[in-house]
Formats: C-alpha cells, structure tokens, sequence
C-alpha cells in the first residue's frame, strides 16, 4: 500500500481528539426513486448511494460511471455529480452523513489509512457479490428501521453500520486497486481532489499551473466548467465546510480552526465564513452544537485527570499536557480550579505522592529509586513534597507502614 497523509483526506479527524458526541450530528437513511435526470450539484454532507432497482449514468467531476442494482456509491463533498437514467427510474437506499460525523467515525489510525487510501487512488462505485450485495442491502434497511424508532441507543446504532458500509466500501476499492492498477482520473478529478488534499496550504491557480503544467487562467476554466466558481472560490467553501466540521471539537477555538484550514488570521476567517453561512463561526457552534456545558466540562477535567495518573512518571508541565490533550493552557487552569479546587503542579504532586505512599509499602527499593519512579527529578524536591503533604519523610512513613514482626 503506497503510504499516503491520512490528514490529507479526511482531515482533522476523531482519531487525534478521543472525545465527543456522535448523537449531535444526524444520519439520514432513506429509500429514494429517481423518476428523472439529476442536474449537476453536490453536498456538503457524505453521500452513500447504494442501489436497489434500476440502471443510470453517474457523473463525477465529469467521469462517467454506470451503476445498476448492487453498486455502493460513496460521494464526498469534493465529488461533483449528475446522475442520467437509463431505466425509467432508479431505487436507491440514500445515506447523508455530515462530514463531522465521518471525522468522528475514525476511530483509529488504520481506519483513517484505509478510508483515505479509497479516497486517493479508487473510484466512488464498489461493485460486490451477490452475497455481500444481500448484506449492504440489509444493512440499509437496519438502519432506516433503528431511525424510524424512537428506542434507546438508535442513532449509535445506526452510527455503528454507517460506519460498516463506509468500511465495507474501503476495503472494496483498496481490494480492486491492490488487483490493478490505480485507476486514471481525469483532470478535472484531479484538480479538485488537489484542492481538497491542500486546502489549509496557501494554493492558488498559479501554483497549480505550476504544479499541473497549463496557465492559470487554464486551471480556473477548469473549475469554473464544473462548479460555476473559480478556483478561489472553491478554496474558500472547501475550508469552510472543513471547518465547519471541526466545531464538534468543543475545545478549539474558533481562531484555531480558522488557522488550522489554511487562513493566515481570524478577521479574514470570521468574514469569510459569514459570507458563505450567513453567520460568524461563534453563532454557527451555537446553533449547530448543543449546548451540553456541564457534560464538556466535566468532562474535559476528567480528561486532564486521567492523563495525569497515566504520565505522572513522565516530565509534566502546562505546554505538553496542553499539547497532548488539545486544550489551551488556560483552559487546564480553569477547569482544574473549578471542578478540583487546585492548580496543576500541586495536583501532579499529589498525584505523584499517591503513587508513592503505594510504592514505599510494597517495592523494596531505595527511596531515591521511588521518588523517580514517580516523575521527581531530584530526592531532594521528593523528601520536601512528601513531608509538607503526608506529614513525615518517606523513610518515616515506610518504617511506620512496615509489618510489626
């Protein structure tokens, strides 16, 4: 498999950020008959088209592919489409899933691999045998029935098989690329799925025309003849349905996210984005995500607890927890002084000194050994901490611990 950036595909994904509600974002499954054309468009959503009756002509950033009954069809927001029947109408079992919830969707490096290796070098049909045809097909219908019950659990189940069909897909088209050779997109295809891979970097249609080898004006025709807008403007709704899809992650700032798809400062974000929404990126949060603040910030304590009883032998500052845990410094002091009543160093050293009132009753080691064992750098820093907190040296709370022979 030729090594590629997963980040390029599916960007800022669940993968680096373990936190946050599925539930919030909706999964649309319905069955759907087209009984004529589908003009040009696309979506901001994922699309799952899998085919139940009928035959049509599917338009992809002007590639040609005809789908009949058993075909998988997984359409990204990058994917440009019209859809030209050939029977008179055509079934379809249509899946809309918000880019935010593929994000979230993968849930570990290898998913992220192979999603985006179907992304780069496959096509958007997987063509399957009768029996997993039979399979997918149940697979829709599992869904639309969980969503039309108000039960318990219904939308992470449907989650659940969304995220099967998704990964069926994947593996169907790494299956076909691994059988031949990677399929030869067009052009067009592959200027904007260079778009798409490249949107937080500062491109334009010259360093396309660099990049592709034909004149700028050649590179905007280009889109313009797809999508009605030129490159930059594009560029501009690429990121921003990017972004968009990152408010899910409650503890990025919008000034971080608008950085983090490719603007150079947030006043050009802000306008951008409410020239495209109709609304600034705060007022988009607050509308789209719910507002589940005590949940987010216990939460986010607990997070940072957690990862201090799993470091606390590590070298531990503000930065890198900061850092590993996507939380801004102030964040870690405000939620740790909220919820804990303490600040961080003083709550690493009492974590640090739990693990080593355990340490000195059942590790027969010397005490300058334990006090690194627990992520002090010095013996001396150890003995001081200890006897401010405990009461006593190590050596006095050991001797006190010890069995009475």
């Amino acid at each position: 498999m030729n090594e590629i950036n997963s980040y390029n595909y599916l960007g800022y994904s669940h993968a680096k950020y373990l936190e946050n509600d599925p539930v919030q974002y909706d999964i649309k499954v319905n069955e759907v008959i087209f009984k004529e054309n589908q003009g040009t468009h696309f979506h901001d959503d994922v699309e799952l088209l899998y085919v139940v009756n009928g035959e049509a002509k599917l338009f992809v950033n002007n590639e040609l592919n005809n789908i009949s009954a058993g075909d998988l069809v997984m359409l990204m927001p990058y994917h440009v489409h019209a859809i030209k029947l050939i029977s008179k109408s055509l079934t379809v079992y249509q899946g809309k899933v918000s880019l935010g919830l593929l994000l979230y969707s993968s849930i570990s490096r290898i998913i992220e691999k192979h999603i985006s290796y179907s992304l780069a070098y496959g096509n958007v049909v997987a063509k399957f045998t009768d029996k997993e045809k039979k399979k997918i097909q149940q697979n829709f219908e599992e869904i639309i029935e969980e969503l039309n019950t108000d039960t318990f659990l219904n939308t992470m189940i449907g989650l659940s098989i969304i995220i099967k069909i998704i990964l069926m897909f994947s593996r169907n088209i790494a299956g076909s690329i691994s059988a031949h050779e990677c399929y030869e997109h067009s052009i067009t295809w592959k200027l904007m799925q260079y778009m798409h891979m490249n949107f937080s970097n500062d491109i334009s249609a010259k360093s396309l025309a660099t990049e592709f080898s034909m004149s700028p004006n050649k590179i905007n025709n280009y889109f313009y003849l797809l999508t009605g807008e030129n490159l930059s403007e594009n560029l501009h709704r690429t990121r921003i349905r990017y972004a968009c899809s990152m408010f899910q992650f409650d503890e990025l700032s919008s000034s971080y996210i608008g950085k983090y798809v490719g603007y150079k400062n947030t006043s050009s974000f802000f306008r951008k984005f409410k020239e495209i929404k109709k609304m600034t990126p705060d007022e988009y949060r607050k509308s789209h995500i719910p507002d589940d603040g005590m949940y987010r910030t216990l939460n986010t304590s607990w997070k940072i607890l957690l990862y201090l009883f799993e470091h606390y032998a590590e070298p531990l500052d503000v930065l890198s927890i900061s850092q590993a845990l996507f939380l801004s410094p102030e964040t870690i002091h405000t939620e740790l002084l909220s919820n804990f009543d303490t600040s961080l160093p003083d709550l690493i050293t009492k974590i640090r000194l739990q693990y080593a009132q355990s340490f000195l009753q059942v590790i027969d080691a010397p005490i300058l050994k334990i006090a690194y064992m627990c992520g002090f750098s010095s013996i001396r820093t150890f003995n001081r901490c200890f006897k401010e907190l405990i009461g006593c040296t190590p050596l006095e709370f050991r001797k006190a611990k010890a069995p009475k022979s």
